[in-house]
């Protein structure tokens, strides 16, 4: 695929591998998400298939010049092709060719869009999906590893006495370091995996909020105009998906992420509505 050549990855080997691409990104941004189906009359399948790489190569090259163009962005924004192999599934999937792109701004925070195209009988189905993940959280890590030393020095004892203790002591063991024990099958950093499983909450932070709203806000539009110029050159852009494609990047340009102070969880919310979920 030109210059972008994907790189090959398997996930759901076992019980602590990542079970989907979307697994250990941090909060869900629902409100800079869309998905939508565009019904193709076509004779040939085959041209749906390249349809198919035209848009990742135009998404690619789009997203090259965009990096290229910021000197802020030169080594805070990057982005590959990923191609997933579901372990238990493979020989009988489909290609799940993903690309991933990843802001990491300049106060800790990751923002991350995951964008894939699939072709189901003369159906192009078209998803981008956003997620936010803070700093790590090292008062929760000293916290949580203070209980983990305790548990571990006092196990033997537990399970000696009793079985049901030594059960809640792998509950526990499960609900709090799951994701880190994940994150480190999936061979990321030890940083990072401590990072996704203590994440901070995203804190109402004016300059690091706009960094996040100016990459969401630019790359999703991005995404629907990549869509755009591939269906119009293949001669696939009819005034029904024109219109849906106008919808959706005018909702963007209106969304915004609310910061829950309290709990510290992100809430993504449309401001007047849901998701933008369209389907044709």
């Amino acid at each position: 695929m030109n210059n972008f050549s994907p790189i090959e990855r398997f996930i759901n080997r076992g019980f602590f591998d990542r079970e989907d691409p979307q697994e250990l990104r941090g909060y869900y941004l629902g409100n800079f998400s869309i998905s939508l189906n565009q019904t193709v009359a076509l004779d040939d399948q085959h041209k749906l298939i390249n349809i198919r790489q035209d848009l990742y190569e135009e998404i690619c090259r789009r997203l090259n010049e965009f990096k290229n163009t910021d000197a802020y962005l030169a080594d805070k924004l990057y982005f590959k092709m990923v191609r997933y192999t579901d372990y238990k599934y493979q020989g009988s999937d489909r290609d799940r060719l993903y690309i991933e792109i990843v802001l990491d701004t300049l106060r800790g925070t990751k923002i991350s869009t995951i964008c894939r195209f699939f072709i189901h009988g003369n159906n192009l189905y078209i998803a981008a999906d956003s997620y936010a993940l803070g700093k790590l959280n090292i008062c929760g890590l000293i916290i949580q590893t203070i209980f983990l030393f305790i548990l571990l020095t006092s196990l033997p004892a537990l399970l000696a006495l009793f079985i049901i203790p030594g059960i809640i002591a792998g509950l526990y063991l499960y609900s709090t370091w799951i994701k880190f024990i994940r994150a480190l099958f999936q061979r990321e950093s030890f940083v990072y995996a401590l990072r996704i499983n203590f994440p901070r909450p995203l804190r109402s932070n004016f300059f690091d909020l706009d960094d996040c709203f100016m990459f969401l806000k630019s790359i999703l539009p991005m995404i629907i105009e990549s869509l755009r110029k591939v269906l119009e050159q293949h001669e696939l852009l009819d005034k029904t998906m024109e219109q849906y494609l106008n919808e959706i990047s005018k909702n963007i340009s209106g969304q915004t992420i609310n910061v829950n102070t309290g709990g510290g969880n992100i809430i993504g919310a449309i401001l007047g509505g849901g998701n933008n979920t369209v389907n044709n």
